[in-house]
């Protein structure tokens, strides 16, 4: 129905002789379809462009009287004197094909078919775990497709009042066009009371993290496809997961070191000996100087924390005292 150099009608759907009133309508059907907020197709931002220039162009009556002028196929010429020219004239000229010079429509492409939204956790684990690797169970909530409007954030609300629910309305030439209110579908579009327009509803989700050895503190993991649900009917979203380390009651952490402290009895504190200590490592055989001269440190070269992506290891620095063997923070002997 439209002819040539109808741009701004055709982008918002109306009629050339459609009033301010059916423009303003057309206007916020398509913006709340096409607005890069609400639709995540690569195309969205590009159409709403040109959507919001027809809309304030048509919208503005000297802008619409200078842009008719200049497009004389928007208007209605008056019938001639003699000629013949009338509504149904009219009607032949407007279902006349398309000059030849007029391009073909271009085919509509297929909808993108998006990733969802990645998602990002932190989690605690224990210091052994952070050594030796292992499994960890944790909860988070996820974003899954609202079943009520199957991802569109809008279901159909009342109906619509501009057409009364006839979904047809008669244009000032008596033939019957589709509501410019709600497109013909008898009802309007509302925001869904689920997902609240969002097209996703929260969800808690369990999820087993492996953990290999040596990992370390702000270390991240990407479990792939393990997070939101995407509502173009992609793949899910990425997890990312950050390390954090528990504290622990027997050791320090400083990085890559590992501090701790441990007593021993009064004559190993004379005159020195050989002990028996439990490391996240494993049994550690350590060589104990007199205390003579007050309480020494012993290093332990590559029995701290390990990094993955580095490759290296720190130490194991050991504050050693006399006192009671076994007393609360220090380390237990065996």
């Amino acid at each position: 129905m439209f002819g040539i150099n109808q741009e701004h009608y055709r982008e918002l759907g109306v009629q050339p002789h459609a009033s301010i009133a059916e423009i303003k309508a057309a206007f916020r059907r398509k913006a709340m379809r096409w607005h890069p907020d609400r639709n995540k197709d690569l195309r969205a931002e590009e159409v709403f462009k040109r959507i919001k220039s027809a809309y304030e162009v048509l919208s503005d009556e000297a802008r619409r009287r200078a842009y008719d002028a200049e497009n004389p196929a928007t208007g209605r010429p008056a019938a001639p004197p003699g000629h013949g020219w009338g509504y149904g004239a009219a009607a032949r000229a407007e279902r006349r094909p398309p000059p030849a010079w007029e391009p073909p429509p271009k085919a509509k492409p297929e909808p993108s078919r998006l990733k969802g939204r990645e998602l990002r956790r932190n989690i605690e684990i224990p210091l052994e775990m952070a050594v030796a690797g292992g499994h960890y169970e944790t909860t988070f909530y996820a974003g899954h497709v609202c079943a009520s409007c199957t991802g569109e954030g809008e279901v159909d609300g009342r109906a619509c009042l501009y057409c009364f629910g006839s979904g047809k309305l008669r244009d000032r030439f008596g033939v019957w066009q589709d509501c410019p209110e709600c497109s013909g579908a008898r009802r309007v579009r509302a925001l869904c009371p689920d997902c609240l327009g969002t097209g996703l509803t929260q969800q808690l989700r369990s999820l087993r993290v492996t953990l290999p050895a040596n990992v370390a503190e702000g270390m991240v993991l990407r479990l792939k496809e393990a997070g939101t649900e995407s509502r173009s009917g992609g793949p899910r979203g990425d997890v990312l997961i950050t390390i954090k380390l528990a504290p622990h009651r027997h050791y320090r952490v400083k990085g890559l070191q590992l501090y701790a402290s441990l007593a021993v009895d009064f004559a190993t504190a004379w005159l020195g000996g050989s002990l028996r200590v439990r490391s996240l490592r494993g049994a550690l055989e350590i060589q104990v100087p007199s205390l003579k001269h007050g309480p020494v440190i012993l290093r332990l070269h590559r029995y701290g924390l390990g990094d993955l992506r580095t490759r290296s290891r720190g130490d194991l620095l050991i504050r050693v005292s006399d006192g009671r063997p076994r007393v609360a923070g220090y380390l237990p002997l065996l």
